[in-house]
């Protein structure tokens, strides 16, 4: 007996396939929350952080050499703070009409608007290629989350480094 040709499945195979293909968006949700969670800790301390800079160590009380990296720092820290924001901004489909299956609270509403919620519940547990867009809907969102996150994170360690040698160069020079 041959193999089975490219693309063809029994009924057992959607199935199986259908679970692999469940399973990666159950993990890759799990991901985005832990990232988000993780994140959104993060820029609430930076924010924190940066306004207690603002107000405690003001730019004009220091030397004009330490006050030009006090803003380059406070230019990186505001770069970090947006790309981190940028990351927790929530990933909307662009789609129109009525949805093939409901993967997402957005395909929901649309097919709930058109009066085909029921039909489309139906097709969900059964359309490999709604699936299939699915996860790679859902992996690029995860991706551009941790290249945001990553940014962002960057950004931060460089505004640390240039508060760090703010404050020695204040000292330097005020000394």
């Amino acid at each position: 007996m041959s193999a089975p040709r490219s693309g063809w499945v029994t009924a057992a195979g959607v199935g199986t396939r259908m679970r692999t293909r469940i399973d990666l968006v159950a993990s890759m949700r799990a991901e985005a929350a832990r990232s988000d969670s993780q994140i959104g800790i993060t820029l609430a301390g930076a924010v924190a952080a940066v306004g207690f800079l603002a107000t405690t160590w003001p730019p004009d009380r220091l030397p004009t050499a330490a006050a030009v990296l006090w803003w380059l720092g406070m230019a990186a820290a505001a770069t970090g703070i947006a790309a981190l924001g940028r990351s927790l901004r929530p990933s909307i489909p662009r789609g129109s009409g009525v949805p093939v299956a409901a993967w997402h609270c957005w395909d929901v509403t649309r097919a709930a608007r058109a009066g085909e919620l029921t039909a489309v519940l139906d097709r969900t547990d059964s359309d490999i290629d709604a699936a299939d867009r699915q996860t790679e809907h859902l992996a690029t969102a995860v991706e551009a989350k941790w290249a945001w996150n990553s940014r962002g994170l960057h950004a931060l360690g460089v505004a640390l480094a240039v508060f760090a040698l703010t404050g020695i160069v204040g000292q330097a020079v005020g000394a």
